[in-house]
């Protein structure tokens, strides 16, 4: 009987010693955004452990502004920015491409603690982006 309570405390105490993290990244999922529309197009939280954010777009479409025709963007190009603002200083990154080398997503590291809205523009006078843009907090 001593025996399996050893052996189940010893199981138990290495389970939980190596299986569970002291830190947690946290995704921020899928959300719509559009360019042009005057609001934030997400909102984040870094922490004194997590300082580095990646920002991800995905499912992006074109639309016209003249037209409205809205045309699903599947190019090897993004005419996409986007900077991360604080919310409590209204302090901004500068702007980073969603191109080459990191096409797709944008990285940002050794951000201080706080909250963040995220900027995402287009530099295409006659059209406007919609799409998802995601985020991971780690």
């Amino acid at each position: 009987m001593n025996r399996l309570v050893v052996t189940f405390v010893a199981i138990f105490a290495v389970v939980f010693s190596f299986g569970i993290p002291s830190y947690a990244d946290t995704s921020y999922g899928n959300t719509w955004f559009a360019t042009e529309d005057g609001k934030w197009d997400k909102t984040i939280a870094t922490t004194t452990t997590d300082t580095n954010v990646r920002i991800t777009l995905g499912d992006l479409w074109r639309v016209n502004k003249s037209t409205g025709e809205r045309i699903y963007y599947a190019s090897d190009f993004l005419p996409l920015d986007g900077r991360l603002c604080s919310a409590s200083t209204g302090n901004c990154t500068s702007y980073k491409s969603f191109n080459d080398p990191t096409f797709g997503y944008i990285p940002f590291t050794n951000m201080k603690p706080g909250t963040y809205y995220l900027d995402v523009i287009d530099y295409e006078t006659g059209y406007t982006y919609e799409g998802y843009v995601s985020a991971l907090v780690y």
